[in-house]
């Protein structure tokens, strides 16, 4: 048999890697070598005078100025130059929030299998994975889809839901997440709510457009968190349903029972979810 593929995880904003150590370990214990680079739009160097006492209002005059996602896109292209072009390595992406606009950005033609598979060269991306992801299409950003998902809602209570899980800095030109327990881990215990919670950054306004289209050329994936809180499912689906009409395949659905950050509450669940999938893809 061929080598388990290698996983590389592209984490969400607000995020950094330490809170998928575990669901990382759930993939290792499977025999997958996996990747989570930090990703600068989500670094706290990056967002506040003092990481390690931080603060997110401050005037932005006085900061460097904010990191943006192509600058993600370019981090995971590194990494896949590495594993694929260095090593000849297969790799999934897997996805999470806003995770999915640099996963697609990152996912350049020359990186997929199909097109070195033509060329006589070993490796290459083999497919995409969502959990609770952003799908974006050619030209929109994460803001933008964000925006039109709320708008297009017919539930006036879901639209004002929609507003209120973040709080604006203006002097900073940062959000961060309002209550976090409630509306990113409360489907784990309070204890680890409140762990996970302190390790949350901030984020700027995600309008980088994006340019790369791998929905046609790779096989996709997507775990609908029934659950989530902030990615309403609704909106899940709606993506999953335009970027299907955008790349003319069909993207393979699997559903659990948890909150945006199911990969915390529901980790055993999406791991079968990643392996039937891979087993779809080779």
């Amino acid at each position: 048999m061929s080598p388990k593929p290698a996983i590389v995880l592209v984490h969400g904003s607000y995020h950094t890697p330490q809170v998928y150590a575990s669901f990382l370990s759930a993939l290792q214990a499977e025999g997958f070598e996996t990747y989570c680079p930090q990703l600068p739009v989500s670094a706290p160097e990056n967002l506040t005078p003092d990481p390690s006492n931080p603060t997110y209002d401050y005037d932005v005059k006085d900061f460097q100025s904010h990191p943006t996602q192509d600058q993600d896109a370019e981090r995971i292209k590194t990494l896949l130059a590495h594993l694929i072009k260095e090593q000849g390595k297969e790799v999934l992406l897997l996805a999470h929030s806003s995770g999915g606009w640099t996963t697609h950005e990152a996912a350049l033609p020359s990186f997929q299998k199909p097109t070195r598979a033509k060329e006589g060269k070993q490796g290459g991306i083999i497919g995409w994975f969502g959990i609770s992801a952003f799908l974006i299409q050619p030209g929109e950003s994460v803001w933008s889809t964000f925006a039109a998902a709320a708008s297009s809602s017919s539930d006036a209570e879901e639209q004002e839901t929609a507003k209120t899980w973040f709080a604006y800095h203006p002097s900073s030109n940062l959000t961060t997440i309002v209550e976090p327990e409630y509306w990113f881990f409360h489907d784990i215990p309070a204890s680890e709510a409140e762990k996970w919670s302190k390790t949350l950054t901030a984020c700027p306004q995600l309008q980088t457009p994006l340019t790369n289209d791998a929905y046609p050329t790779l096989p996709g994936a997507y775990v609908v968190c029934e659950e989530d809180r902030v990615l309403l499912p609704d909106y899940q689906i709606g993506m999953i349903k335009g970027a299907e009409a955008r790349g003319g395949r069909k993207i393979v659905q699997y559903r659990v029972k948890g909150g945006h950050e199911a990969f915390l509450s529901k980790a055993g669940d999406i791991v079968d979810a990643v392996v039937d999938f891979i087993w779809k893809c080779t």
